[in-house]
């Protein structure tokens, strides 16, 4: 039958190898335990393993190099060979050797699969053995210490020194309170932000950029705005008079006529007015010609319903007049809308700026911790088209922009750390920044380029700045140090402008020799600054 190895760790206890056992699937098991194993220190954990081993019906070899545990394992009556395959050989204990058992235990043994309780009881039991079962070498022990007692005695003062001298040492605590004042620190930076940069550089004031590239169609229904009359025009027929004139003249088309109310007329043919003729000394008036008009503009208000109704000629002079000879009729008004070239201006304009708002939207939907500044991103239009012409008679039409943006965007994270860096670099290595809250404020673009894939801009802010505390170096100069001298110290250093310290145990007014136990909490005390 196959043997199963079982393998121990130096530092397992009896109960881990116990749980080991338990879970072990053979009959004939090899545990494996290396030299100075905690398992064969002891008799007690070796009379445990072989009862527990007993108990679960397992026939158990040691294989171990170990003298002292070979020994006590042989005692007891447990096989041990050096190396894992050998066959164990027989083991013979004598009567005074052999491990004593109670009845519970013997029952335990016999029994073919005993449960975890029993088996718990068991290990409890041989705990619960003395470990020296040899009265006379206790009584040996007690003896020694009898005859040592003066030895004993130094040698227990000599280590209540040793303990006072680690209390002194290593128990004394101190919590150190600094109240630092802080400036107010205006921030004035310079930077360039450029999409072939790899990583911030605060000495050229650099930072990386990111080139974003959007092109959108939009379409949008735009109100004509344009207002006319497509009304018809009154026409008729008007006499031309001649009253002191003798000379026919003619009249051309395109006169203008005015009734009383001065609404225009105009002549539509070329006519020959006679001259007036004279009868007796009088002249006779001449209104022997008849000519086509028709109204300036349509309207119905052009329209006349009586005959002989009269109108005056503003261009020639007074001895010349006209008269309807019919009706003048046929004026009606119908006011329509159509596109004007304004329209279509402004229909583009809106359009585009539309689609430079959407894109610009989608943009900063899609971005996490970048920054797109006002004026970094460029839209230019590709093309734009009207659904009709310029004076198409229509209520509204449709226009389409097609553009293309370009955006440059920059990392809040680079833009701060470049801005804590300048100004850490102008404030020197004795200071140091407390707060950085209202670092950046405001950012403004100065200066683009979208073809070069870079822009300009400038940021503002403020901070607080502080002299630089170095803990360690704190720690270094105080350890061991009287409160007063301690206080003294700190106070001297710039900027600070108050210390507390509180001690443990309290009575102990000293700055602990070991740096660790010196801790430092600082609290900032801002001030503005002109």
């Amino acid at each position: 039958m196959d043997r199963e190895p079982i393998y121990l760790e130096k530092d397992d206890e009896i109960t881990s190898v116990v749980d080991k056992l338990k879970s072990a699937q053979g009959i004939i098991l090899d545990i494996v335990i290396p030299k100075e194993a905690i398992m064969l220190q002891s008799v007690i954990n070796l009379k445990l393993l072989k009862r527990q081993a007993e108990a679960l019906g397992k026939e158990i070899t040691i294989v171990t190099q170990d003298k002292v545990g070979t020994k006590l394992a042989e005692q007891i009556g447990i096989p041990v060979v050096a190396k894992e395959g050998q066959t164990p050989k027989e083991v013979s204990i004598s009567e005074s050797e052999k491990p004593e058992y109670s009845e519970e235990d013997i029952e335990m043994v016999e029994k073919e699969k005993p449960s975890e309780e029993e088996s718990d009881s068991a290990i409890k039991k041989v705990k619960d053995e003395p470990a020296d079962e040899n009265p006379k070498k206790a009584k040996k022990s007690g003896g020694w210490l009898k005859r040592h007692w003066r030895g004993a005695l130094l040698a227990g003062g000599f280590g209540l020194i040793a303990l006072a001298v680690a209390a002194y040492i290593f128990v004394p605590l101190a919590n150190i309170q600094i109240r630092l004042a802080a400036e107010n620190k205006k921030v004035d930076i310079s930077f360039t932000a450029d999409k072939t940069a790899e990583s911030p550089d605060a000495a050229a004031g650099l930072i990386p950029a990111r080139e974003i590239v959007e092109e959108l169609e939009k379409t949008e229904t735009i109100k004509a705005t344009g207002e006319k009359d497509v009304g018809e025009k009154a026409s008729g027929k008007v006499k031309i008079c001649n009253k002191e004139d003798s000379d026919s003249f003619t009249l051309a088309a395109g006169s203008r006529l005015l009734d009383s109310s001065n609404l225009v007329y105009k002549t539509q043919t070329n006519v020959l007015v006679p001259g007036a003729s004279v009868s007796g000394g009088t002249a006779l008036e001449e209104c022997s010609v008849e000519v086509l008009i028709k109204a300036d503009l349509a309207g119905e208000k052009y329209n006349k319903s009586s005959v002989g109704v009269g109108f005056s000629l503003p261009a020639l002079t007074g001895q010349y007049r006209a008269e309807s000879t019919t009706e003048i009729s046929g004026g009606s008004s119908r006011k329509v809308k159509y596109v004007t070239a304004g329209d279509v201006a402004s229909a583009k304009d809106s359009v585009a700026k539309a689609v430079e708002s959407e894109i610009e939207g989608k943009i900063n939907e899609g971005i996490q911790g970048e920054i797109l500044l006002e004026g970094a991103m460029e839209t230019k239009v590709l093309s734009s088209s009207s659904s009709v012409s310029v004076g198409s008679e229509t209520e509204e039409f449709k226009y389409t922009v097609k553009a293309k943006s370009i955006a440059l965007l920059i990392s809040e994270e680079n833009l701060k750390s470049l801005a804590e860096e300048r100004l850490r670099q102008e404030i020197g290595s004795t200071k140091e920044i407390v707060e950085a809250d209202s670092l950046i404020t405001s950012t403004k673009l100065t200066k683009i380029d979208t073809e070069l894939g870079k822009f300009e801009a400038v940021l503002a802010g403020e901070a607080y700045i502080a002299t630089r505390i170095v803990e360690e170096d704190l720690r270094n100069s105080i350890n061991g140090d009287p409160e007063a001298v301690a206080i003294d110290y700190l106070n001297q250093i710039e900027g600070i402008e108050s210390v507390e310290i509180k001690f443990f145990p309290s009575f102990y007014k000293r700055v602990p020799r070991i740096n660790s136990h010196i801790y430092f909490k600082t609290e900032i005390s801002k001030t503005q600054t002109e």
